[in-house]
């Protein structure tokens, strides 16, 4: 599988720095659309890492609601989807569901683009 992205990684890369590096995302919803839908919306789609692996992506505080939000594609992950991830702190699920909701407007997609959320396995 070609990410088309791997040269941008033949160095090692440093995390770029954040007002939110000190916030602890948490996987909340996997997407059918490709990172670079975020980009085509205008958002700053880069390369970096974590303790886990590669990825592109962005975080963002969406005013819509009232958090910082993290969307990434994980090196190795299936192709042409993105992860919606939340702070840690954000915990019932009827909330996190109602999140989801407002983020697919604010991030124009639709309900059919989520392949999994948190309601659909909350123990995970």
């Amino acid at each position: 599988m070609s990410l088309g992205f791997m040269s941008t990684f033949g160095a090692p890369h440093r995390p770029r720095r954040t007002k939110f590096e000190h916030v602890e995302f948490i996987p909340q919803a996997i997407l059918g659309v490709p990172i670079g839908h975020f980009a085509e919306l205008g958002y700053e789609i880069t390369p970096s890492r974590d303790e886990l692996d590669r990825f592109e992506g962005t975080t963002l505080f969406s005013e819509a609601v009232n958090l910082p939000v993290a969307v990434r594609y994980y090196a190795g992950y299936p192709e042409g989807t993105t992860t919606i991830y939340l702070p840690q702190d954000v915990k019932d699920v009827d909330r996190i569901t109602k999140i989801i909701g407002s983020l697919l407007e604010e991030f124009k997609l639709q309900p059919r683009d989520v392949m999994w959320e948190r309601k659909d396995d909350p123990e995970l």
